[in-house]
Protein backbone atom coordinates (compact mmCIF):
# COMPACT_ATOMS: atom_id res chain seq x y z
CA UNK A 1 0.00 0.00 0.00
CA UNK A 2 1.29 3.18 -0.57
CA UNK A 3 1.67 6.15 1.87
CA UNK A 4 -0.57 8.30 0.13
CA UNK A 5 -3.22 5.77 0.50
CA UNK A 6 -2.32 5.11 4.04
CA UNK A 7 -2.78 8.61 4.89
CA UNK A 8 -6.23 8.72 3.23
CA UNK A 9 -7.35 5.91 5.36
CA UNK A 10 -6.05 7.39 8.29
CA UNK A 11 -7.96 10.00 7.46
CA UNK A 12 -11.24 8.73 6.65
CA UNK A 13 -11.06 6.26 10.03
CA UNK A 14 -10.76 9.84 12.07
CA UNK A 15 -13.89 11.30 10.47
CA UNK A 16 -15.68 8.00 11.18
CA UNK A 17 -14.36 7.41 14.55
CA UNK A 18 -13.04 3.77 13.54
CA UNK A 19 -10.23 3.14 16.08
CA UNK A 20 -9.21 -0.05 14.67
CA UNK A 21 -9.35 1.08 11.12
CA UNK A 22 -6.85 3.95 12.46
CA UNK A 23 -4.58 1.70 14.28
CA UNK A 24 -4.02 -0.73 11.07
CA UNK A 25 -2.41 2.27 9.35
CA UNK A 26 0.14 2.80 11.84
CA UNK A 27 3.26 0.60 13.15
CA UNK A 28 3.09 -0.18 16.91
CA UNK A 29 5.52 2.72 17.86
CA UNK A 30 3.45 5.01 15.96
CA UNK A 31 -0.03 4.21 17.76
CA UNK A 32 1.69 4.70 20.97
CA UNK A 33 0.16 7.55 22.93
CA UNK A 34 3.35 9.39 22.89
CA UNK A 35 4.26 12.90 21.54
CA UNK A 36 4.11 13.26 18.00
CA UNK A 37 2.59 9.88 16.58
CA UNK A 38 -0.51 9.26 14.40
CA UNK A 39 -2.00 7.41 18.00
CA UNK A 40 -2.17 10.69 20.00
CA UNK A 41 -3.17 12.81 16.63
CA UNK A 42 -6.34 10.47 16.51
CA UNK A 43 -7.59 10.54 19.65
CA UNK A 44 -6.44 14.56 20.09
CA UNK A 45 -9.05 15.08 16.36
CA UNK A 46 -11.60 12.26 17.45
CA UNK A 47 -11.76 14.20 20.96
CA UNK A 48 -12.00 17.71 19.44
CA UNK A 49 -14.09 17.06 16.59
CA UNK A 50 -11.22 17.40 14.04
CA UNK A 51 -10.25 15.89 10.66
CA UNK A 52 -7.13 15.81 7.96
CA UNK A 53 -7.76 16.68 4.65
CA UNK A 54 -6.55 15.30 1.35
CA UNK A 55 -2.84 14.25 1.60
CA UNK A 56 0.50 15.38 -0.42
CA UNK A 57 3.06 13.89 -0.90
CA UNK A 58 5.68 16.02 0.26
CA UNK A 59 8.92 13.98 -0.20
CA UNK A 60 10.27 10.12 -0.47
CA UNK A 61 13.05 8.23 -0.47
CA UNK A 62 13.84 4.54 -0.34
CA UNK A 63 10.91 3.73 1.85
CA UNK A 64 10.49 6.63 3.69
CA UNK A 65 7.75 8.84 2.54
CA UNK A 66 6.26 12.37 4.30
CA UNK A 67 2.24 13.25 3.36
CA UNK A 68 1.23 16.69 3.68
CA UNK A 69 -2.00 16.93 5.01
CA UNK A 70 -4.10 19.86 6.71
CA UNK A 71 -5.74 19.65 10.27
CA UNK A 72 -9.84 20.48 10.04
CA UNK A 73 -12.59 21.89 12.14
CA UNK A 74 -15.65 21.49 10.05
CA UNK A 75 -18.36 24.26 11.53
CA UNK A 76 -21.54 23.64 11.93
CA UNK A 77 -22.37 25.17 8.24
CA UNK A 78 -20.17 22.54 6.92
CA UNK A 79 -17.63 24.79 5.92
CA UNK A 80 -13.78 23.24 6.48
CA UNK A 81 -11.04 25.75 8.17
CA UNK A 82 -7.54 24.72 8.25
CA UNK A 83 -6.08 24.47 11.71
CA UNK A 84 -2.80 23.51 10.77
CA UNK A 85 -0.40 21.90 8.46
CA UNK A 86 0.74 18.81 9.80
CA UNK A 87 2.95 15.62 7.80
CA UNK A 88 2.71 12.25 8.51
CA UNK A 89 6.15 10.33 8.52
CA UNK A 90 5.82 6.71 6.95
CA UNK A 91 8.35 4.28 7.35
CA UNK A 92 6.90 1.87 4.10
CA UNK A 93 5.22 -0.59 6.75
CA UNK A 94 2.96 1.95 7.85
CA UNK A 95 2.53 6.02 9.45
CA UNK A 96 5.44 6.72 12.22
CA UNK A 97 5.29 10.08 13.25
CA UNK A 98 3.65 13.37 12.75
CA UNK A 99 5.24 16.70 12.51
CA UNK A 100 4.27 20.12 11.53
CA UNK A 101 7.56 20.93 10.73
CA UNK A 102 8.65 20.45 6.97
CA UNK A 103 12.45 20.59 7.63
CA UNK A 104 11.89 17.53 10.28
CA UNK A 105 9.87 15.47 7.88
CA UNK A 106 12.96 16.12 5.37
CA UNK A 107 15.05 14.80 7.75
CA UNK A 108 12.80 12.01 8.36
CA UNK A 109 12.76 10.85 4.67
CA UNK A 110 16.36 11.21 4.27
CA UNK A 111 17.23 8.84 6.85
CA UNK A 112 18.45 11.58 9.40
CA UNK A 113 16.30 11.03 12.07
CA UNK A 114 13.69 8.15 13.05
CA UNK A 115 10.03 8.22 13.60
CA UNK A 116 8.33 9.05 15.81
CA UNK A 117 10.55 12.13 15.95
CA UNK A 118 12.41 12.74 19.52
CA UNK A 119 14.32 15.68 20.00
CA UNK A 120 15.46 13.56 23.02
CA UNK A 121 16.65 10.56 21.17
CA UNK A 122 19.36 12.35 19.26
CA UNK A 123 23.00 11.37 19.55
CA UNK A 124 25.18 12.88 21.96
CA UNK A 125 27.87 15.20 19.93
CA UNK A 126 31.58 15.36 21.85
CA UNK A 127 32.25 18.10 19.82
CA UNK A 128 29.32 20.68 21.44
CA UNK A 129 29.90 19.77 24.59
CA UNK A 130 33.71 20.42 24.20
CA UNK A 131 32.37 23.70 22.91
CA UNK A 132 29.97 25.07 25.40
CA UNK A 133 32.45 23.98 28.16
CA UNK A 134 34.77 26.58 26.51
CA UNK A 135 32.47 28.94 26.85
CA UNK A 136 31.39 28.42 30.22
CA UNK A 137 34.85 28.93 31.29
CA UNK A 138 35.54 31.94 29.21
CA UNK A 139 32.46 33.04 31.08
CA UNK A 140 32.96 32.59 34.66
CA UNK A 141 36.83 33.86 33.70
CA UNK A 142 35.27 37.17 31.96
CA UNK A 143 37.19 36.37 28.73
CA UNK A 144 34.54 38.32 26.42
CA UNK A 145 36.75 38.01 23.35
CA UNK A 146 36.76 34.47 23.23
CA UNK A 147 32.28 34.71 23.87
CA UNK A 148 32.41 37.74 20.92
CA UNK A 149 34.36 35.13 18.78
CA UNK A 150 31.88 32.35 19.39
CA UNK A 151 29.07 34.08 18.38
CA UNK A 152 26.82 33.64 15.33
CA UNK A 153 26.22 36.46 12.83
CA UNK A 154 22.92 37.41 15.43
CA UNK A 155 21.83 39.65 18.21
CA UNK A 156 20.25 37.15 19.56
CA UNK A 157 23.18 35.40 20.45
CA UNK A 158 25.28 38.21 21.59
CA UNK A 159 22.07 38.59 24.11
CA UNK A 160 22.49 35.34 25.33
CA UNK A 161 26.11 35.49 25.77
CA UNK A 162 26.20 38.91 27.57
CA UNK A 163 22.67 37.86 29.90
CA UNK A 164 25.13 34.43 30.71
CA UNK A 165 28.05 36.81 31.83
CA UNK A 166 25.72 39.53 33.68
CA UNK A 167 24.25 35.84 35.55
CA UNK A 168 27.49 34.30 36.81
CA UNK A 169 29.86 37.79 37.21
CA UNK A 170 26.69 39.39 39.02
CA UNK A 171 23.87 37.08 40.02
CA UNK A 172 26.93 34.67 41.29
CA UNK A 173 24.86 31.59 39.74
CA UNK A 174 26.71 28.35 38.26
CA UNK A 175 26.50 26.82 34.93
CA UNK A 176 26.84 22.97 34.80
CA UNK A 177 26.38 20.75 31.65
CA UNK A 178 23.50 18.20 31.57
CA UNK A 179 23.66 16.63 27.94
CA UNK A 180 24.38 17.46 24.45
CA UNK A 181 22.45 16.99 21.03
CA UNK A 182 23.70 16.14 17.87
CA UNK A 183 22.05 16.79 14.13
CA UNK A 184 25.18 16.70 11.90
CA UNK A 185 23.07 16.32 8.82
CA UNK A 186 21.59 19.74 9.42
CA UNK A 187 24.60 21.12 11.13
CA UNK A 188 22.77 22.11 13.90
CA UNK A 189 23.78 20.96 17.90
CA UNK A 190 22.50 21.55 21.49
CA UNK A 191 23.78 21.63 25.16
CA UNK A 192 21.68 20.96 27.79
CA UNK A 193 22.74 23.27 30.65
CA UNK A 194 21.77 24.28 34.39
CA UNK A 195 21.92 27.58 34.69
CA UNK A 196 21.35 28.00 38.73
CA UNK A 197 18.70 25.19 38.98
CA UNK A 198 17.11 26.06 35.76
CA UNK A 199 17.74 24.06 32.78
CA UNK A 200 18.24 25.61 29.85
CA UNK A 201 19.07 24.53 25.59
CA UNK A 202 21.90 25.94 24.58
CA UNK A 203 21.61 26.38 20.30
CA UNK A 204 24.62 25.90 17.78
CA UNK A 205 25.14 25.66 14.48
CA UNK A 206 27.94 24.58 12.05
CA UNK A 207 30.10 27.81 11.24
CA UNK A 208 30.84 28.66 7.46
CA UNK A 209 34.60 27.92 8.72
CA UNK A 210 33.60 24.72 9.89
CA UNK A 211 33.55 24.63 13.47
CA UNK A 212 30.81 25.57 15.76
CA UNK A 213 28.93 28.67 16.82
CA UNK A 214 27.30 29.55 19.46
CA UNK A 215 23.20 30.34 17.88
CA UNK A 216 20.48 30.95 20.91
CA UNK A 217 19.96 29.97 24.54
CA UNK A 218 16.04 28.35 24.46
CA UNK A 219 14.21 27.27 27.65
CA UNK A 220 12.40 24.67 25.20
CA UNK A 221 14.24 21.82 23.83
CA UNK A 222 12.39 21.26 20.49
CA UNK A 223 13.73 20.26 16.64
CA UNK A 224 11.55 23.92 15.78
CA UNK A 225 14.03 25.39 18.09
CA UNK A 226 16.95 24.02 17.15
CA UNK A 227 16.50 24.16 13.33
CA UNK A 228 14.39 26.99 12.64
CA UNK A 229 16.69 30.15 12.45
CA UNK A 230 13.73 32.36 10.97
CA UNK A 231 13.25 34.57 14.39
CA UNK A 232 17.15 35.37 15.00
CA UNK A 233 17.96 38.90 13.33
CA UNK A 234 21.20 39.48 11.69
CA UNK A 235 23.68 41.47 13.72
CA UNK A 236 24.35 45.05 12.38
CA UNK A 237 27.22 45.27 9.98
Amino acid sequence: MSAERRADNFAQAITAKDEQAAQAQCTPAGWSPDQDTPGSLYKQAVRKGMGLGAGVLLAEQGERSAIAVPLLRVDEAGQEHILAGLHLLDTGAGLAGVTKDAQVAHLFVEGAIDAPPSFESLPESEEATSFVALLVEALQSGRQQVLADAASDTLESLRVLRQLAHQIEEEGQSVSLERSYGLQAAGRFCVRILVGDRPMYWMLQRAPGGGLQSRMLSTLGSFERLLDPAKLNPRPV
